[in-house]
């Protein structure tokens, strides 16, 4: 395992500038300083050993596993079968890149706070717990912070939400 594409410009582009001018500095034409945050914890907990990187990116990715299984579990999903998607999930090709490329994590953040963003929503209308509609919102900036797909993904499970909440009402 090794650094290539955008990994090496995120490592020359720490090396070049201070943490606030890293933090705002878009990197590969996406604006994400909570994955400029985590590659600036990373760099400095690691240096330049790829398996640091390696093993943070399963931990972010094992952490979506658990934030599926428990979204499963709210949306009325039998819990043999919430653990069997979520468990299918973990093998998704979508997540190939980061575990190879340290600088695709911005995906995997992105999701993560989805994955609140959706959650969070369905408590707020199936339970009308009005700090989970702050704390959706809340995670809806902080996913568009992460990776610039976190802004597009945040619109389409809102909507997704929007038609759930419909039949959380209706059980």
């Amino acid at each position: 395992m090794y650094f290539f594409q955008d990994d090496i410009g995120l490592l020359v582009q720490h090396a070049q500038n201070n943490f606030w001018q890293f933090l705002i500095l878009p990197q590969a034409e996406h604006f994400a300083p909570l994955l400029h945050a985590l590659t600036y914890l990373e760099l400095n907990l690691f240096g330049l050993n790829f398996y640091g990187y390696f093993f943070v990116t399963l931990t972010l990715h094992i952490l979506n596993l658990f934030l599926l299984y428990r979204l499963l579990l709210l949306l009325k999903f039998h819990r043999h079968l919430a653990l069997s998607l979520s468990m299918l999930f973990s093998i998704n090709l979508t997540f190939v890149e980061p575990f190879l490329w340290f600088s695709a994590q911005g995906v995997i953040l992105a999701n993560i706070f989805i994955s609140l963003v959706f959650y969070h929503f369905l408590l707020f209308v199936s339970h009308s717990q009005k700090h989970s509609l702050y704390l959706s919102c809340l995670f809806i900036i902080c996913a568009s912070f992460s990776y610039s797909t976190g802004v597009a993904l945040g619109i389409i499970f809102g909507l997704i939400a929007a038609i759930f909440g419909k039949f959380i009402r209706a059980y």
